[in-house]
């Protein structure tokens, strides 16, 4: 009944039963919790921006300090990228700048390595999150990827160009929550390229808290701390690196 309720709403009436969930045009769907930071109603305070970067920046001295790259990044929300398919009644904004434009200049001010994921998205013709999902398609991993080794100077394998294969298998995680026995898998991306990485231990899959990989044929080590977002980077990032947490 909850799934028929909600196909009833969503393709009938083009509006979402699932609290965390807005049901936009052209099928996407978006995550909710966002939707404050889209019309900028609820903005960080100043001093919030600044407590952010400055923790950042301590951070980043300390590890310099024992000589470690410390590089700090943003996933940009979907509706930041592709808001055009929000629904009418939510393009209202307050302001035209979220907490992330905002806290860019006050990263720099404080000297923070950071690399702008939104800008690089932004730049591309290709949408590349899932219109079901809230997060990044695996195009949009490998660049996002991408971005950071360049960053931070690693040698690595750009898959910009690399052969692939299209899959409709994905099923998003926003799909799921609105419905959840109705699901519409959408195209997902599989490289050819084969990683060379393997992973310590028991590990279920990318959403596990912790995971430790190794590369016998690269070099170095990384420590990342990811969200989400970051399932969909690591084997890009654990490819590139001989040991990574």
């Amino acid at each position: 009944m909850v799934t028929a309720n909600a196909l009833l709403n969503g393709k009938l009436l083009g509006v979402s039963t699932a609290e965390g969930v807005i049901q936009g045009t052209d099928h996407w769907l978006y995550y909710k919790d966002s939707l404050e930071d889209y019309q900028g109603t609820a903005l960080l305070s100043d001093r919030s921006l600044f407590n952010i970067a400055h923790s950042l920046s301590m951070m980043q001295e300390d590890l310099k300090n024992k000589g470690v790259d410390f590089l700090f990044t943003v996933a940009p929300n979907k509706n930041s990228l592709y808001g055009e398919h929000m629904p009418y009644y939510y393009k209202m904004k307050v302001t035209k700048e979220n907490n992330l434009a905002r806290l860019k200049p006050v990263l720099e001010k404080e000297g923070v390595a950071y690399a702008d994921l939104y800008d690089v998205f932004k730049a591309q013709e290709e949408v590349l999150y899932h219109q079901r999902d809230s997060h990044w398609n695996n195009k949009g991993a490998a660049l996002a990827a991408d971005t950071l080794l360049e960053a931070l100077g690693k040698e690595h394998v750009s898959y910009e160009g690399e052969p692939y294969q299209e899959k409709e298998d994905f099923e998003g995680d926003l799909d799921k929550m609105l419905y959840p026995l109705a699901m519409t898998p959408e195209k997902q991306f599989y490289f050819d390229r084969q990683p060379t990485y393997a992973c310590v231990g028991e590990v279920e899959s990318n959403f596990d808290p912790r995971i430790t990989t190794v590369n016998p044929v690269k070099a170095g080590s990384l420590v990342m701390y990811r969200d989400s977002f970051g399932n969909a980077i690591l084997p890009f990032m654990a490819d590139a690196y001989a040991s990574a947490y």
